[in-house]
């Protein structure tokens, strides 16, 4: 991704590692204001990428106040932008990869809320 690319987009990753590039990541989210798409990822290494799940259709615009929110089930991780639900990512490696979270891209973010629970979530 260049330089140009992170102005358009941004990208919120659940990773085994703290430098994700080494590791396993359970869970990516590539959201993509000039492409209007949401893609949901998980990479496993050895530099094998799961099947993408897309949503059509960016709920929210650049430089607008938004609230997502990745909530981690039995069955997966659904993800919550403004309280509307978009999409769910099945678990494809065990939820205990998921130790690190990493933001990148043209966001800023406020607050990191992590709740433990049957359901846990992190909220943005």
């Amino acid at each position: 991704m260049t330089d140009e690319d992170d102005l358009h987009r941004f990208k919120i990753i659940l990773s085994e590692k703290i430098a994700h590039k080494s590791g396993a990541i359970p869970f990516c989210m590539d959201l993509s204001f000039d492409m209007d798409t949401i893609v949901l990822n998980t990479f496993r290494t050895p530099h094998e990428w799961g099947q993408e799940v897309r949503v059509d259709g960016l709920p929210i615009l650049s430089n607008q106040w938004y609230e997502i929110q990745i909530v981690v089930t039995y069955d997966g991780y659904k993800v919550f932008i403004n309280g509307n639900y978009i999409q769910r990512l099945a678990h494809r490696l065990p939820k205990s990869a998921a130790k690190y979270l990493i933001v990148s891209g043209n966001t800023r973010v406020l607050n990191i809320e992590n709740k433990e629970g049957p359901q846990s979530f992190i909220s943005f």
